[in-house]
C-alpha cells in the first residue's frame, strides 16, 4: 500500500515521514501553491532522504497542475492535476498518476488514479460513491489521524495521501499529527505497506 505524505518542504518533515512509516513523499511544483517547492530544493531533500533510508524503499512524487514543466521534476512519479483529456498527457516512461474525481475517473482507464476532488482544500471525498469504484485508486483529500483508519477499512484503497491533515500550517508538518496518522495507517493495514 502506498502511504504518501504530500506538501513536503523541509528535510526534517521528509525524514520524519519516512521514519514513521511513509513510503512516498510528495513535492508540490505548482508556483501558486502555499506548499510550493522548487525542483532544486526538492532534489536536496530527496538526496538527504536517500542517505538516511534505502532509496528503493520510498517513492518521490512531483505534483503538477496541467502538463507544463514535468520534464524538470526530479521525482520517480509525476502526479497531474487539472488534466481532463488523456490525449494531452505527456509520453513518459516515468510512473504517472492522474488526480480525478469519482465522476471523471473513467476518462483515464490506462492511468493510475488518485481520487481528490478537493484540490488541496482538505475536503473528504464521497466514500459511498468511492465504495462502488471497481479499480485501484489512491485516496486523497480530507484525510486525518481521525478518519484514515476508517477510510482504509471501508474503501481498501491502493494508497492514502495526506497533506493538510498533518500540518501546523501550509508546508509545515505537525510531528504529533504525522506520527498519529502513520500509526493509524499501520494499525489499519497491520503494518503492511509497500511502494506499490
Amino acid at each position: 500500500m502506498i502511504v504518501k505524505v504530500c506538501g513536503i518542504t523541509s528535510i526534517e518533515d521528509g525524514l520524519l515521514a519516512l521514519q514513521e512509516g511513509a513510503n512516498a513523499l510528495g513535492f508540490n511544483f505548482w508556483p501558486l501553491s502555499p506548499r510550493y517547492i522548487s525542483t532544486e530544493a526538492a532534489s536536496l531533500i530527496v538526496a538527504e532522504a536517500g542517505r538516511s533510508f534505502d532509496r528503493r524503499s520510498f517513492l518521490t512524487v512531483g505534483v503538477l497542475v496541467g502538463t507544463d514543466g514535468w520534464e524538470e521534476a526530479p521525482t520517480d512519479v509525476l502526479q497531474f492535476h487539472g488534466v481532463t483529456d488523456p490525449s494531452s498527457m505527456p509520453r513518459t516512461a516515468r510512473r504517472t498518476w492522474v488526480a480525478v474525481t469519482p465522476e471523471t475517473e473513467s476518462r483515464f482507464p490506462s492511468f493510475e488514479i488518485l481520487i481528490d476532488g478537493s484540490w488541496g482544500k482538505g475536503q473528504v471525498a464521497d466514500w459511498d460513491t468511492l465504495s462502488q469504484l471497481r479499480r485501484p485508486f489512491i485516496l486523497a483529500g480530507g484525510l486525518s489521524p481521525e478518519n484514515v483508519g476508517q477510510a482504509i477499512a471501508r474503501l481498501r484503497p491502493a494508497g492514502v495521501d495526506v497533506c493538510s491533515g498533518v500540518e501546523k500550517s501550509p508546508g509545515r508538518k505537525d510531528p504529533e499529527k504525522l506520527k498519529r496518522f502513520l500509526g493509524e495507517v499501520k494499525r489499519a493495514t497491520h503494518g503492511r505497506t509497500s511502494r506499490g
